[in-house]
């Protein structure tokens, strides 16, 4: 299990996520092309999310997570040797492959290396834990690494990382039990109907996801609307991560099940209060409020990640929480959008206001669903 926590570090720590947007400025690319490479990035997502996952419960979990690390050194690469808008791009494109082949591979690898289910809400709250650690170690090591040696030398020190966290899928073992076996391998026409009986909690996570990731996104220019520094942002970023890594240590000590169900009920309107909130306050408030909102995604995170992960067939496992990736990232394409033309027309606390919205629909999709006991017997049956 160490192995796996090593590798979840590595390709965690992504030390180009606080810099890229001005290393590129500093290329010369003006702002509406990143705009544009940076929706070419969310539109590979969207379309390769699932059959990534599907790749993954068929060719294997581990194979998915080494290849995502090999993208993410071609894509480090090729942005320190692009000159032209088709190298970049293409090195876009790449760094969104690097995303999605571990998305969902590495939860249901980790599931599978749990010998006893009742295990797997402690691991998979500590495996949320370890990567938002690497996260905010890596957004802190590239701005150290940019004020060092310049915007390029985080660039070097991710792909560094990226090709140690790919020695460090090869050498993970996965269990004979993590696909099916090969004359039970499930078509693309069953993912559909598979998919429709877990409609709601798919959804559920995916608005509450959505909701998370357009309030990271948008706390940006937030704060910098509130008179923030640049370097104010960036450390409220990284300490952000810290905060949810924090949530998600806190949840692995919650053991009770209900418990667990509780938090994955509330905890989107939790944040859904919070959001309200953000929208109305001074910087500081705000600042202070960020890793409250945090610390209560980590949380909820590791909560559904336990809840949900045990009721999806194995053998097709991590096409459905690809699947829900995608969808996620459906919403925040389509929303980001609109909701940057939002806080023009109407101002901040109708866009943070709006992200409350969707973080409760998370929460009434969820108690749409099935008790878990009953989605736990559905999925066993459908693994058989």
């Amino acid at each position: 299990m160490l192995l796996y926590y090593t590798y979840l570090a590595l390709a965690s720590a992504r030390a180009t996520g606080g810099i890229w947007i001005l290393f590129l400025l500093g290329r010369g690319l003006p702002l509406w092309e990143i705009g544009l490479l940076e929706s070419a990035f969310h539109a590979t997502v969207l379309v390769a999310e699932v059959p990534t996952g599907y790749f993954a419960d068929r060719v294997g979990h581990r194979a998915s997570l080494a290849l995502g690390a090999l993208c993410g050194v071609a894509s480090n690469l090729m942005f320190l040797a692009a000159r032209t808008p088709g190298v970049y791009l293409a090195a876009f494109m790449l760094s969104a492959l690097s995303w999605v082949l571990p998305s969902g591979a590495d939860r249901a690898l980790l599931y599978a290396m749990t010998a006893d289910a009742k295990d797997y809400p402690h691991r998979a709250a500590h495996a949320g834990g370890v990567r938002s650690l690497a996260s905010a170690g890596g957004i802190f090591a590239g701005g150290a690494l940019a004020a060092i040696g310049g915007l390029a030398l985080p660039y070097y020190g991710e792909s560094a990382a990226l090709g140690l966290a790919f020695f460090a899928a090869l050498w993970l073992r996965e269990p004979a039990h993590a696909q099916g076996p090969r004359d039970q391998e499930v078509p693309w026409r069953e993912i559909l109907p598979a998919a429709r009986g877990l409609w709601a909690p798919i959804l559920a996570g995916a608005f509450t996801f959505a909701a998370m990731n357009l309030a990271s996104l948008l706390l940006q220019p937030l704060l910098a609307a509130r008179g923030a520094a640049a370097s104010l942002v960036a450390w409220a970023r990284g300490t952000s991560d810290l905060a949810l890594a924090g949530g998600s240590f806190a949840a692995a000590r919650v053991r009770d099940p209900r418990a667990r169900g509780r938090m994955v009920r509330l905890l989107p309107l939790a944040l859904a209060a919070v959001y309200t909130g953000l929208g109305t306050l001074s910087l500081w408030p705000a600042a202070a409020l960020q890793q409250v909102e945090s610390a209560a995604g980590g949380a909820y995170e590791a909560a559904l990640d336990a809840e949900q992960t045990p009721l999806f067939p194995g053998r097709l496992r991590a096409t459905l929480l690809s699947l829900q990736s995608a969808l996620q990232s459906g919403l925040v394409a389509a929303l980001f959008p609109l909701l940057g033309w939002l806080s023009q027309a109407a101002g901040w606390g109708a866009v943070f206001l709006a992200a409350g919205c969707l973080a409760a629909a998370g929460a009434v999709l969820w108690r749409a669903a099935r008790h878990p006991a009953a989605q736990q017997e559905a999925a066993e049956t459908a693994n058989t």
